[in-house]
């Protein structure tokens, strides 16, 4: 069989960062990617253990694949492999060649050098989980990049399974991060997303203990230069002194060229003041901020061991807007959490309401393997379940219908991602683009007009109508 490979990634913007570091270890031993997993002969499935749902569909894949295709190697990466123990994964999906630990991706071609479609082997974890982020990956675009800063998490939110999955909190030296930014930025790239579970306490803590001044400047994690602006000696014991910040800050001093500046995922409480001012002065940071807020009742995000209340989370963001009033916010909730009532649901919609997220990750509560909440008693049913989720998500269609009607007669900026042929008219040029907020945009141009607008450029655009999830518009 030719020497193929195939990638289904679940879950969050980190495992697709992940699969892209994959994809360039395997195209260095000549592997070529198709898109049909189940005819390749390698097939990677790097899985999410966040939600039950997420990780039935990796593991179900695993039993589909063999089912169809006797002689592949299936390897099996991501958070469900780092959940359970070798001899359960055994159990569960019988059908997988290799169960490789995401930080040991460095391993694999030694691995498939090794292995066949009847043997089973563990690799164990041995490397710190950010070894692996100076492996460069296969972007799987021409003008956006993820751009991984830190790995794991020490909230331990009785719900979450990421503290046990990826680790602790570890990051990367600031001088590595900055370095591919501008390597991308010199390709082409017209967005960066900084990446890490918890990305605002980049460079603070290390082995779950928080980090002293001197070995946060020590570890490399205080970004600056000869000719940086902010000198970290200006921050001994000083409560300015904010690592995530300062990198923000370094990475837009030491690029001239105009690009997106994007971030994710932040945490409410970790969400400092110096970042909004960077944010303030420079519009190439996107306007547009996503806090996790969870839950609008303080009775279960005490129960979700969130370390802040519903109103801690809404005075953050107006301490935002203050600064920034055209910025928007995205967000995640989950409905149905154990002894959430339906009066803890209505403090939900009501904040949700008051503060106008633009768009929302909900999720259904589902009990994680190892996390506290694993042992909660469930108090509300699949059917509860559904029907909170779809009151939320009819709530959040209309606030980003009156966000979309508030664009009209208005001119945003927008990157053009797509090309499409304008059928009723030929001398019409129609590009799909998006907003920094991730609304799509679809505007119009007329070919004798068209000064080679190409796919990845910024272009502005006045919006003319309005949808619940795209405007129209016209440059």
């Amino acid at each position: 069989m030719k020497k193929t490979y195939s990638i289904k990634t679940f879950g969050c913007q980190m495992n697709f960062s992940d699969s892209e570091k994959l994809e360039t270890i395997l195209e260095s031993e000549n592997f070529e990617k198709v898109d049909e997993i189940y005819s390749s002969k390698i097939a990677i499935i790097n899985s999410c253990a966040v939600r039950k749902s997420s990780e039935d569909r990796a593991v179900n894949l695993t039993k589909d694949l063999r089912k169809k295709n006797k002689d592949q190697i299936i390897i099996f990466t991501g958070c469900v492999e780092e959940n359970f123990r070798s001899k359960d994964l055994a159990k569960m999906m019988p059908d997988v060649n290799v169960f490789l630990p995401i930080s040991e991706m460095s391993e694999l071609p030694e691995i498939l050098r090794r292995v066949d479609e009847n043997s089973q082997e563990f690799i164990p974890k041995i490397r710190n989980s950010v070894n692996y982020f100076s492996i460069s990956p296969k972007l799987s675009s021409k003008f956006k990049a993820f751009v991984p800063i830190m790995t794991g998490c020490d909230k331990f939110c009785t719900y979450c399974v990421v503290p046990i999955t990826r680790g602790a909190e570890e990051s990367r030296p600031a001088r590595e991060i900055i370095d591919e930014i501008k390597i991308l930025i010199k390709k082409g790239v017209k967005e960066i997303t900084l990446l890490g579970q918890n990305v605002n306490s980049y460079g603070t803590r290390s082995g779950r203990k928080s980090l002293s001044f001197q070995e946060i400047y020590k570890k490399g994690f205080w970004a600056e230069n000869e000719n940086s602006k902010t000198k970290i000696q200006n921050f001994e014991n000083n409560e300015n002194f904010h690592p995530f910040s300062q990198l923000v800050k370094q990475i837009l001093e030491e690029i001239d060229e105009f690009f997106w500046l994007k971030f994710f995922s932040p945490h409410p409480n970790d969400f400092h003041k110096n970042l909004i001012e960077v944010a303030k002065n420079d519009e190439r940071i996107a306007r547009s901020f996503h806090i996790p807020l969870q839950s609008g009742s303080n009775k279960v995000l005490e129960l979700m061991k969130r370390p802040h209340s519903a109103d801690d989370v809404l005075n953050k963001i107006l301490e935002i807007k203050k600064e920034i009033p055209d910025i928007t916010f995205t967000t995640d909730i989950i409905v149905g959490f154990p002894n959430e009532t339906e009066e803890d649901f209505q403090k939900t919609l009501k904040i949700v309401e008051k503060i106008g997220f633009v768009n929302i990750f909900t999720g259904k509560f589902s009990k994680r393997f190892r996390t506290p909440a694993w042992n909660f008693e469930e108090t509300c049913d699949n059917t509860e379940k559904r029907r909170r989720d779809f009151v939320l998500n009819q709530l959040l269609e209309s606030i980003t219908l009156k966000h979309s009607e508030s664009l009209v007669g208005k001119e945003v900026l927008c990157l053009v991602e797509e090309k499409l042929q304008d059928l009723e008219n030929n001398q019409n040029q129609i590009f799909i683009g998006r907003l920094d907020s991730g609304k799509s945009v679809e505007f119009s141009i007329q070919s004798s007009q068209n000064k080679n607008l190409q796919i990845g450029d910024f272009v502005k655009v006045k919006i003319l109508k309005a949808g619940m999830w795209r405007v129209w518009g016209e440059v």
